[in-house]
């Protein structure tokens, strides 16, 4: 991680702005078309999951605003960023968090993650496993088809890891359609930011 010099970065303003805010985080949802990647997991019997966490962290990659991270009340900027899954075991209703490895195709990447979960002990405990600052935390919520959705914050203001959430899909007019919901630090990213977010992962989801 490296510190941003608040002297010459162009965002400090704003930064100490929506540091005075009581809630500082932007939420933004839309339905994605996600059909194509929907049909390369199963003709390769891939998690779904897996292959959209995959996208939506290479979305979120080349964006250099979904890098920053606040620590200690300072801004910072991550190399790259790192992704977590809520994953929910089999037969249970308490959910464990993983850490994805990280892998160049998006076929490895699920197929490696997928079988890293699976080999995972249920009993895991949120308070000994914490998340990295370069994480992005995804989660899914299969049950529904949501319009918004926002997340816990474990400190309002400091806390600017990412949220990225994947609700129920729906075949429409032959597509599938997924809600994506965004929880992002305001300090840090802008609607423009999260504007680049959706259409990159719109067309991210277009190239299989």
């Amino acid at each position: 991680m490296e510190k941003i010099d608040l002297s010459a970065w162009e965002r400090t303003a704003y930064f100490k702005m929506y540091q005075k805010s009581d809630y500082p985080y932007v939420n933004a949802a839309a339905d994605v078309d996600v059909t194509d990647i929907y049909r390369f997991a199963r003709e390769r019997d891939l998690s779904f999951t897996y292959c959209m966490i995959f996208t939506a962290l290479e979305t979120a990659n080349s964006i250099p605003n979904f890098q920053y991270r606040i620590i200690n009340g300072e801004p910072y900027r991550a190399e790259k960023s790192i992704a977590y899954n809520t994953h929910l075991p089999l037969g249970r209703e308490n959910f464990i968090s993983v850490r994805c490895d990280d892998y160049d195709t998006m076929e490895e990447f699920a197929k490696k993650n997928r079988e890293k979960v699976d080999r995972l002990s249920p009993d895991w405990d949120p308070e000994a496993d914490r998340m990295e600052p370069e994480a992005i935390n995804f989660s899914s919520i299969p049950w529904i088809h949501f319009t918004q959705f926002t997340r816990p914050i474990t400190k309002l203001g400091d806390d600017a890891i990412p949220r990225i959430t994947f609700g129920k899909y729906e075949w429409r007019d032959g597509r599938l359609m997924m809600p994506v919901s965004t929880q992002t630090h305001h300090g840090l990213i802008d609607g423009l930011h999260i504007g680049r977010f959706f259409e990159r992962l719109a067309n991210y989801s277009s190239t299989f």
